[in-house]
């Protein structure tokens, strides 16, 4: 059988989805020489991935053949997967920002924030990042967090997020305004509450 892979235009975006859903237990060299093939002719510049379905390798490996590839749309790897990982195995993942357009990163779902953090570490120079919450996650936490992990981070460029948040009430947005200024390595920074979305950027 082969990997269920499907690649659609996005209309609006001018930009060409790969999805990447399944995994089936085949050489996973296989799946990146289909990678290869697709690219070799079609400019991906947006990938959709179930980090849950596949290994983390294979989905490494697929990012570093999509040259092109400019956002990246992830459903996280389970907390368990990234515990059995050792700094070892995790450095050698990291992607070379040499190699790759990427800037942009959707992560969808969280229930843990070590989720997060293994996909900051993963690819250290997005610029954006998007969060899907789940209603068990600590906003404040969430926030204190990840401006402190980039914050000391001299290879980040992370300076715009967006959480998706089910309901948000005016005390928080008032407690987020209030992490924000007082970390020291944020000098400038905006919050916009629209709908179910809460949008940061920072200098």
């Amino acid at each position: 059988m082969k990997p269920d892979i499907k690649n659609s235009s996005i209309q609006f975006c001018q930009a060409i989805q790969l999805t990447v859903t399944k995994y089936y237990n085949i050489n996973h060299e296989i799946i990146i020489d289909k990678i290869k093939s697709i690219s070799s002719w079609i400019r991906i510049t947006y990938l959709d991935v179930n980090c849950s379905m596949i290994p983390i390798i294979i989905v490494v490996n697929i990012i570093r053949h999509l040259p092109y590839i400019e956002s990246i749309r992830i459903f996280p790897l389970l907390p368990r997967q990234i515990y059995s990982l050792s700094d070892n195995e995790i450095e050698n993942l990291i992607l070379d920002p040499r190699n790759s357009r990427l800037t942009k990163m959707k992560l969808r779902l969280i229930i843990d924030i070590e989720q997060i953090f293994f996909f900051i570490r993963l690819i250290q120079y997005v610029e954006y990042l998007e969060i899907e919450c789940s209603n068990d996650i600590n906003l404040e936490l969430l926030v204190k967090c990840i401006l402190l992990k980039t914050g000391n981070c001299v290879t980040s460029k992370l300076f715009s997020m967006c959480l998706c948040v089910g309901r948000i009430n005016d005390e928080m947005m008032e407690k987020l305004h209030q992490i924000m200024a007082c970390k020291d390595f944020v000098h400038e920074y905006t919050i916009n509450r629209v709908c179910d979305r809460i949008y940061f950027q920072w200098k």
